[in-house]
């Protein structure tokens, strides 16, 4: 083989090589289930764009389904661990899930064989530097309103480490990792906090807390909040910031909220408050109850810089620019829907969609600008959770396979 012809190759396999690195890749879909005492974990590949009544989830791209042994299931996460993709399930027991078949891992029972505090909510990833962590937030007991942060070595469920409880702050309602400040070695987290005992009427709390060590960094009330996500929504003035939607601002009793507020973290990690997103269009505040925003997700749905956040609660999507003016709203869609992801997981196109779960076991996939769902999908019983995960292959894969291709070409030519 000349030296021209070994040029040829080389080039045509780098190509190759280029082809497959840039080729958009799809991100998966991981939904609880509430299937009674025996909850679910669902995953789809992808879903395919649907016209009129919803469609059987069980019919779309890579589905599977498997039983968790466990009760109470909401809080899920999910997150390359080592190479390799993984999910974590709250409820009852945590359990470690493979991302790539939903095949059971390992579990561990953090509140012991008889207690039945669930687990509300999970943090799969990185924090505090090291990548493979799992971070979760309980009651104390049943009926407390204290937080109990536990953090596990995600592949091993090796307990790591238990601070004291932060009492008299409510229940986790909401938890994000974020890089916060680069005062402390990778990612911390926040968590939102409402008070259940005293029926939503007493402040949330903002929550921040090490991630090498769960260490208390500093806390604030909100008043009453539903879900908490991060992203760099100020850019400029620091990492992350975490914006906390709900209730908040308005009523504090159940009612006139469908609000959202953004917060960076000031020395000490105090809230420096940076905006708000009222209430308003179709679906406003009413004295007749109003609606309240479920779940927050943080992603990319335009060709900008800035990621965009999307808005859930009982009939209504949202849609907000970085800095919280108004993109679009969608509705009525006659469901409460619970939780919210973007991701890419129609068309394999490199664009993100807005995937909203409800208690009524639908799923629906909004496209980025809002408008009608692209396809709305059935799981058969209420859906509790959904997360996403772009399962990337790992860099040596890539090389074997770029070998693979070159061996080819050289046998071919010769």
């Amino acid at each position: 083989m000349d030296a021209r012809l070994g040029k040829i190759i080389l080039l045509a396999c780098l190509a190759m090589g280029l082809a497959a690195g840039s080729a958009a890749v799809a991100d998966n879909l991981y939904f609880t289930v509430d299937s009674g005492d025996n909850d679910t974990l669902m995953m789809v590949t992808g879903l395919a764009p649907t016209t009129g009544a919803p469609v059987g989830l069980s019919g779309q791209a890579g589905f599977k389904a498997a039983g968790t042994g466990s009760d109470g299931i909401g809080a899920i996460d999910a997150a390359m661990i080592g190479g390799q993709p993984r999910v974590a399930t709250g409820g009852q027991i945590i359990h470690l899930w493979d991302g790539n078949d939903i095949s059971y891992l390992k579990h561990s029972d953090p509140t012991g064989p008889g207690d039945n505090n669930p687990v509300r909510e999970i943090v799969l990833g990185e924090v505090g530097g090291n990548e493979d962590r799992l971070v979760i937030a309980r009651e104390t007991g049943t009926g407390a309103t204290d937080i109990l942060l536990q953090m596990f070595e995600a592949s091993t469920m090796s307990h790591i480490t238990t601070p004291g409880p932060h009492n008299n702050i409510g229940n986790a309602v909401g938890m994000a990792r974020g890089n916060f400040t680069d005062s402390f070695p990778g990612s911390e987290i926040v968590i939102g906090t409402t008070d259940l005992a005293t029926l939503n009427k007493s402040p949330g709390f903002q929550l921040y807390v090490r991630g090498d060590n769960l260490g208390w960094l500093g806390q604030q009330p909100v008043q009453v909040m539903t879900d908490v996500a991060t992203g760099d929504l100020v850019p400029g003035l620091n990492n992350d910031e975490a914006i906390f939607t709900g209730n908040i601002g308005g009523d504090p009793g159940p009612g006139n909220g469908q609000q959202s507020h953004v917060f960076s973290t000031g020395p000490g990690f105090s809230m420096d408050y940076q905006w708000n997103n009222a209430g308003g269009g179709p679906h406003g505040p009413s004295a007749s109850g109003g609606l309240t925003f479920n779940a927050v997700a943080v992603g990319q749905l335009d060709a900008d810089a800035e990621p965009e956040i999307a808005l859930v609660g009982d009939n209504v999507l949202r849609i907000l620019n970085h800095d919280g003016s108004f993109v679009a709203q969608t509705g009525p869609t006659g469901q409460n829907m619970t939780d919210v992801v973007i991701a890419d997981v129609m068309n394999n196109d490199g664009v993100n969609e807005i995937v909203a779960v409800t208690d009524s076991g639908l799923v629906f996939a909004f496209g980025p600008n809002g408008g009608g769902a692209l396809g709305v999908y059935n799981a058969g019983n209420p859906i509790t959770g959904v997360a996403s995960l772009r399962v990337i292959p790992e860099p040596a894969s890539l090389v074997l396979l770029l070998a693979a291709a070159c061996g080819l070409a050289v046998a071919r030519r010769r």
